[in-house]
């Protein structure tokens, strides 16, 4: 195991000597760009709590970033221009608000690789003219070369800023699920395939999977999977969640699907409420297994099986993909998937 050189007698506190160590070793090249630093219960002759703030500090000086699941990895070094933020106007409050906000607060305390703290822009409405879309504050900065790279949220624009941030060559990274460029998105076929599991294991035969996806959900032998495409756009997610459920209401009780698999929030609050008042017990008449992004609300759905998107593994990943664009500019585009997980079936 690492061992690293302390000295007792010092007034410089124990996590700084930690810090300072490695920090001498980065500006040596001993430790270059891409190295993994000793993982923090390895290094024999400092706690790990010890170690753990050290490199907290290594990463606010822009020397190291952490990536979940690989560890400490150094960096390139501080760099003298920030990241954007770019958000969307929007007219929702609550649910979706709450789960964009969790996205941005991560951003801004995980982008911290910049001399700067990340610059939080929202575009304005959809308009011909890109100019009226970009604030003008950010529009500012990028004409003074003060950001390196963008984070860009799903709006009906999107394309159109894609474009434009293309074709001025910055990098940028979209957190969506249909758009063009380097994407961080979500795993439908994981989404069908873990909520058509928990219904099997819940005892169901016969499950119908409502799809905003293009891919066909899992087949299980023994089992019947009725694949339902839903293509509405979000102003009528919650209205077709009613008009679901009241067909799931009309079917014969012996033919009713036993389990339903529901891929977005909105959509499931309205098939939910709207079976719940007509007398239906979850899970005792319909088993649901409910995807989405607002797991700070699973009050509202008692009862059912819950498959979420973790905002930090989002993050993880559109900082890993815009640092990637960032070092590599004319590589292609990728795309990272980000998974939903089953959770526990919330009583």
């Amino acid at each position: 195991m690492p061992t690293i050189t302390t000295n007792a007698a010092s007034k410089l506190p124990l996590a700084e000597q930690v810090a300072t160590h490695f920090r001498e070793l980065i500006q040596r090249d001993v430790l270059r760009e891409g190295d993994l630093l000793p993982p923090a219960d390895q290094i024999t002759n400092a706690s790990q709590p010890i170690v753990l703030q050290a490199y907290r500090q290594l990463q606010a000086e822009g020397l190291v970033r952490v990536r979940r699941a690989h560890g400490t990895i150094v960096t390139s070094g501080p760099r003298h221009q920030c990241m954007g933020i770019l958000l969307r106007q929007s007219s929702l409050h609550g649910l979706g608000d709450s789960y964009r906000q969790s996205i941005v607060n991560l951003l801004m305390q995980r982008a911290v690789y910049h001399e700067n703290a990340p610059r939080v822009y929202v575009m304005g409405e959809p308009a011909d003219d890109i100019a009226q879309v970009l604030p003008p504050s950010m529009l500012g900065d990028l004409a003074r070369n003060e950001i390196c790279g963008v984070f860009v949220s799903p709006h009906k624009e999107s394309r159109q800023v894609n474009d434009w941030l293309e074709g001025r060559q910055i990098p940028f990274v979209v957190f969506s699920h249909d758009q063009d460029g380097p994407l961080v998105t979500t795993g439908w076929d994981g989404l069908h395939r873990d909520g058509v599991q928990a219904l099997v294991c819940a005892g169901c035969r016969r499950i119908l999977v409502l799809s905003t996806g293009k891919t066909p959900p899992h087949q299980v032998e023994g089992v019947e999977v009725i694949w339902r495409h839903i293509d509405a756009d979000f102003s009528e997610i919650s209205r077709t969640g009613r008009q679901l459920a009241d067909e799931w209401l009309q079917t014969r009780v012996d033919e009713r699907p036993g389990g339903v698999v529901i891929p977005d929030d909105w959509m499931a609050i309205s098939f939910y409420q709207q079976v719940r008042a007509a007398g239906i017990r979850i899970p005792g008449d319909l088993q649901l297994a409910v995807g989405g992004q607002l797991g700070q609300l699973s009050e509202l759905f008692c009862g059912c099986h819950r498959l979420l998107i973790d905002p930090l593994e989002v993050v993880d990943e559109m900082i890993d993909l815009l640092m990637t664009r960032l070092a590599q500019p004319t590589e292609p585009y990728q795309t990272h998937e980000v998974p939903y997980r089953l959770q526990e079936i919330i009583r």
